[in-house]
């Protein structure tokens, strides 16, 4: 069963009374959690910027199991300001909706969206903050399990902290895998962990090409000089 609107998720059960007690204590921290960002996305609530606005709803998403993508936004008449932005849920919406009305045969990969309504919506008037115009809470299908959330596609961020730490382990040496293994154990367990190999790989590989690039540039400036 995809819970989610990600791909290549499974549902994970528990099987024995270990445990569901941890399942338990995961369900109060997980609570309290979602409660203090609820509380930062009621209508009213002011924002930094779009960017805060947005990870803020991905934290939001990772606590409660969701994963999130960003959806309509609206510019001030005649200009390209942006007056209004929103996020939703990733099962937001019918994947194949468009096609699937026009009058050609095509086939129709499967997809497991369900229309779904939540989303936050922020807004502001001109050169005024940012703020909260509409947060709709209720889903209409089931959450990730904790233990699954780290695969998330908006879940799959890097905080300046983790790339520092990436950046120089790696440079001393360490390898990648067992960099993450290491970050994996700090955070005790991956469900608490956004970043996975596969972005870590990405990051690194930005990460080189910029110094290549930076590189070729000042040998070509010296060259030139």
């Amino acid at each position: 069963m995809d819970l989610n609107c990600d791909d290549n998720i499974e549902e994970v059960g528990f099987s024995n009374l270990e445990s569901v007690v941890h399942r338990d204590v995961e369900v109060l921290s997980t609570n309290s959690i979602v409660d203090q960002l609820e509380s930062r996305l009621f209508v009213g609530e002011v924002v930094k910027s779009v960017e805060d606005a947005y990870i803020l709803y991905c934290n939001y998403g990772h606590a409660k199991g969701f994963s999130v993508k960003k959806g309509d936004q609206r510019y001030f008449p005649g200009t390209n300001e942006l007056q209004a932005k929103e996020f939703e849920c990733s099962c937001e919406g019918s994947k194949d909706e468009k096609r699937s009305n026009a009058q050609i045969h095509v086939y129709l990969k499967p997809t497991s969206r369900s229309k779904c309504k939540a989303k936050l919506r922020i807004t502001r008037q001109r050169g005024g903050e940012w703020t909260v115009g509409r947060f709709v809470m209720e889903h209409n299908h089931e959450m990730l399990a904790a233990d699954q959330r780290h695969l998330l596609r908006s879940s799959r961020n890097i905080s300046y902290a983790q790339k520092s730490i990436l950046e120089s382990m790696v440079n001393s040496g360490i390898t990648v895998s067992n960099v993450v293994s290491y970050m994996v154990n700090e955070a005790q367990g991956p469900q608490n962990l956004s970043i996975i190999r596969k972005v870590a790989y990405d990051y690194l590989g930005r990460i080189k090409n910029k110094r290549k690039l930076r590189t070729e540039m000042l040998l070509y400036y010296f060259i030139i000089l």
